[in-house]
């Protein structure tokens, strides 16, 4: 289905022509689902826009081709491209946001496809675009053919965008992260949706990502790319069960494993970085950040070779990857203090939206409380409230014991300085125009911080030379690092981390993760750690609060949580969680339905595999106490609770599936 041969693309940059991907050769085959995982900065989106002949004005293919179902791309007259394209390649992006117009309805996007690449009239193309709708998981669909993007969550647009991307059915079908920043389980429903219009609407899928955990629920062949070039190729299983190259191994060790905790251990992961495009190097570009470097690496680049059965490795030492990894180092564990902040009865409503509903809440010294839901259940808004930058409608807040002024231009200055915020995107938090000593050093000014910058800046991990660097120079790991930094320019006693990590791959991910774990064992920093990576949670975590439509639904000791018995909706986030293991995960309960509270009962009844009639529509449920300050908001007792966990039931190669029966009012 699609053949790409030596292909090399190189970008004008500042005047100098620089390579980015060099002489990759790969096929997609039909029915063929194919992984291509690397770090930020390997050619992995450019790799993905060569295929689809949409490289900006300064990339250039400098060498090789591109040949889908027999048509060479690069030799298609311009004037049959658009046609040709939307026939033979669809593509789904990172954010839908960027490839939908807001001015448009939902419908009216949807249906150009059929009118520019089908040739159907105008009400010909709404009615299948009507059709498509109901295809990708929308429904009913015509509702949603009058809707603008605004009006949908993040979920609903990407599945529009997967709509728009096979709605000519196109051979092949490209998805550039097509999850990242989704809830897990709105990622696992657009998987599985993807996964389900193989063969009816698309014949050939391939999946760039850094989310390892994606590509072994759905690819069968994998391609690892790192400085442009494959570096290893084959069956997803083999190569994820037994990587042939240091890197592939190196990018497998820096997940967090279950059981391993941030108290205890180090999470591996590489050290340094890619080199930059266009940076000449002798010999393996991964020699510089290898283990198992020696002359012989350096000296000629190794030829991608065949290592055992269908598979391809660019190793000098192809097999001995495992050799070269060591165990998590071990860390001394820190002991929990006294309370530090307590949210009492918090509520928060923005017009119609009752954001957060009588939470509470309590984080200790020294102390990590993992903060979890999908999407639009109050997470943020708890973070902002307690931060200052919001002010909720009732409640609390108290500060060691103290009650605290909910305007952060109300508080004393010391308390600003022990309570920082760290956000998902560093860019939002960094002025473009400063360097990072002069932001470091204006935030320590301010704080009256004890640490000199440069102090400031080794602490986290940061050269010297990237205190001379503006933001926009720096990769999104040093970044932020550098926001990480600011928030400890005065020694904070808790950070708020709002999705620090989910953005990032997954070496630089487990060196923030490292980074934070050891600042706090040695200043006994409290994080409030907010993150919809369950994995991350369980390894970063002493405790768990969970979070539904603005109400706390569970609250537990991680380990407790984990171990269940849990809540119906705690169950579902972890039932999404990407497995490295096949066979492990589960189906989930689907993209949220309602986005409004509902007047009585529990909140989560629209949604709820064990719903108790009645019982659950009218009656608010009790928080129920289990052992070690374990609570569940649930009509089930924990016994009911242990037994529903029970009554899910393995699924031949899928994992597991949602019961459909429900627990009847009887069972109370």
């Amino acid at each position: 289905m699609l053949a790409v041969s030596g292909l090399s693309v190189t970008y004008d940059t500042r005047g100098e022509r620089r390579r980015v991907l060099e002489q990759v050769t790969f096929q997609v085959g039909q029915g063929d689902a194919v992984g291509i995982v690397g770090e930020s900065g390997c050619g992995k989106s450019t790799l993905g826009l060569a295929i689809m002949r949409a490289l900006p004005k300064n990339g250039h293919v400098d060498a090789g081709s591109v040949v889908v179902g027999g048509t060479e791309l690069y030799s298609l007259p311009t004037n049959l491209l658009r046609a040709w394209r939307g026939r033979a390649l669809g593509m789904v992006t990172q954010d839908p946001t960027s490839a939908l117009t807001p001015s448009l309805t939902i419908g009216q996007q949807v249906a150009e496809v059929y009118r520019y690449v089908n040739g159907q009239s105008k009400r010909e193309a709404m009615s299948s675009a009507g059709d498509v709708l109901a295809a990708v998981g929308l429904a009913p669909p015509r509702s949603y053919l009058g809707r603008y993007p605004h009006e949908l969550s993040g979920g609903q647009r990407q599945r529009v965008a997967i709509g728009m991307a096979v709605a000519a059915k196109p051979s092949l079908l490209v998805l550039d992260e097509p999850t990242t920043g989704l809830d897990a389980t709105v990622e696992a429903e657009v998987i599985d949706l993807v996964n389900s219009l193989r063969g009816e609407f698309v014949n050939g899928l391939i999946f760039i990502t850094h989310n390892l955990g994606l590509v072994s629920r759905s690819c069968n062949r994998l391609e690892v790319v790192y400085a442009g070039r494959v570096v290893e190729e084959g069956p997803t299983g083999e190569l994820l069960g037994g990587p042939a190259h240091p890197y592939t191994a190196a990018l497998l060790a820096c997940l967090p494993r279950p059981g391993a905790r941030a108290q205890a251990v180090r999470l591996p992961y590489v050290p340094g970085s890619p080199p930059v495009p266009g940076e000449v190097l002798a010999g393996c570009k991964f020699a510089p950040r290898c283990p198992l470097r020696g002359e012989e690496c350096t000296a000629n680049e190794p030829l991608l070779v065949t290592f055992g059965t269908g598979r391809n490795v660019r190793c000098v030492h192809p097999g001995r990857a495992g050799t070269a990894l060591a165990p998590p180092s071990s860390r001394q564990k820190g002991g929990r203090g006294d309370v530090l902040l307590e949210l009492r009865g918090i509520t928060k409503r923005f017009r119609s939206v009752l954001a957060c509903d009588a939470v509470d809440l309590i984080v200790r010294s020294g102390e990590t409380v993992g903060l979890v839901g999908e999407s639009g259940s109050g997470k943020t808004t708890v973070a902002r409230i307690v931060a200052g930058l919001t002010t909720a409608d009732s409640g609390s807040l108290y500060w060691r014991g103290e009650l605290l002024a909910p305007d952060i231009a109300k508080r004393p200055r010391a308390v600003v300085r022990a309570l920082q915020l760290v956000l998902q995107h560093p860019d939002t938090t960094l002025n473009p125009r400063h360097r990072a000593r002069s932001i470091l050093a204006r935030t320590r000014r301010r704080l009256a911080g004890p640490r000199r910058v440069e102090e400031l800046a080794a602490s986290v991990r940061l050269e010297p030379h990237h205190l001379d660097s503006l933001p926009g120079e720096l990769s999104g790991g040093l970044k932020q690092r550098v926001a990480i930094a600011r928030a400890f320019a005065g020694q904070p006693e808790l950070v708020v981390c709002d999705e620090p990590v989910s953005s990032l791959d997954v070496s630089v991910q487990a060196a923030i993760l490292n980074l934070l774990a050891d600042l706090q064992s040695s200043d006994q920093t409290a994080f409030l750690f907010i993150s919809h990576d369950l994995a991350v949670v369980r390894f970063l975590s002493h405790r768990v609060v969970v979070m539904y439509l603005g109400q706390v639904v569970e609250v537990g000791e991680t380990d407790d949580i984990f171990a269940g018995p849990r809540h119906p909706y705690t169950d579902a986030l972890i039932s999404a969680m990407p497995s490295m293991e096949p066979g492990q995960a589960r189906a989930v309960l689907g993209e949220r339905a309602v986005t409004a509270v509902p007047e009585q009962g529990c909140v989560f009844q629209a949604r709820c595999p064990h719903k108790l009639g009645t019982v659950c529509e009218q009656d608010p449920p009790p928080m129920r106490a289990g052992d070690n300050g374990h609570t569940v908001r649930c009509h089930l007792s924990l016994e009911q609770l242990a037994e529903a966990q029970r009554l899910y039931q393995p699924v031949s190669g899928r994992g597991c599936t949602v019961p459909s029966t429900s627990m009847s009012t009887r069972s109370l």
